[in-house]
């Protein structure tokens, strides 16, 4: 007789295979969480956030979370559909095969910008320079006091303070202290410009990216030196017709915002150098609309 109790034995049920359901339920995975990492880059921010270290791992945890979400919901659906009675202790196993896969498409897109960011430091140097150089170039009008200055130079310049005893006199002392003031601006600005090409030339820069970045300096050079022009211009008109208003003092009167004209020639001399201020003026605003949209204007 055996020594083995052969009789009270059960023969192990063979393991059927399951990669066949494991490829489907990959490929299902695979398409939901490429959707998934695709709608997440193209939603915008819901709010700002300057710390990068934050959004960094804000991102990373999102994907992390959504690949869970798409592997637990795939792995269910091939466990109760194909696995459960083939080779149930598998049910695990597929389920972190398929959480993995998930939460690595959904990590990729990071891992590249990572990496891009590593091989090319200057990406987030640039964006650092034009912040600086926007609070340099925003600083100017408050250190030399502009926004006073000119206010107090324009008020000189009104019909009624024109009328006044003295008035001409004040109304060119204004016009030069605005030539002044305007020259001083825009070679500060000047200075923050070429400090700022130059700190952005320096940067490690691919010729690709080195020519994108000469293009914008051109162009915003460009807008300053005609906004320069313009600035200059507007002085001198208005110095030109304070010189019209100084030919026959008595020849005028204002009149609440206008100016009543006794000779027909000062009207027209007048109204010519009007409507090229309002010209340059038009043209002034979408100099800086251009250049700063998103800008919140002082008046």
């Amino acid at each position: 007789m055996s020594d083995f109790p052969i009789s009270s034995t059960r023969p192990r049920r063979a393991v059927r295979p399951t990669w066949a359901g494991l490829t489907v339920a990959v490929i299902a995975v695979v398409i939901w969480a490429a959707v998934a990492t695709i709608q997440r880059m193209m939603k915008p921010p819901e709010r700002e956030v300057e710390n990068l270290s934050f959004l960094i791992g804000q991102d990373i945890g999102g994907a992390i979370g959504v690949g869970l979400m798409i592997g637990g919901v795939v792995s269910l659906v091939l466990y109760f559909t194909y696995v459960q009675h083939r080779a149930p202790e598998r049910g695990a196993k597929h389920f972190l095969i398929l959480w993995g896969t998930a939460s690595a498409i959904g990590l990729l897109p990071i891992l590249l910008g990572l990496a891009a960011q590593a091989a090319n430091p200057s990406r987030g140097q640039d964006a650092a320079i034009m912040a600086e150089h926007e609070a340099r170039s925003a600083a100017i009008p408050d250190r030399l006091d502009l926004y006073r200055r000119v206010a107090e130079a324009q008020a000189k310049l009104t019909p009624e303070a024109v009328a006044a005893p003295g008035g001409v006199e004040g109304a060119r002392r204004a016009v030069a202290e605005l030539k002044t003031l305007e020259n001083t601006a825009q070679e500060e600005l000047k200075v923050v410009m070429d400090d700022t090409e130059a700190k952005l030339l320096a940067l490690r820069l691919t010729d690709r990216q080195r020519d994108t970045m000469q293009r914008e300096l051109a162009d915003e050079q460009a807008r300053a030196g005609r906004t320069r022009i313009l600035s200059r211009r507007a002085v001198e008109l208005q110095g030109l017709q304070i010189e019209v208003l100084a030919r026959q003092p008595r020849a005028w009167q204002p009149q609440g915002d206008s100016i009543a004209f006794a000779r027909q020639q000062d009207l027209e001399d007048f109204n010519v150098l009007a409507e090229e201020l309002t010209a340059i003026g038009t043209e002034m605003e979408s100099l800086r609309t251009r250049s700063e949209p998103t800008e919140t204007k002082r008046p």
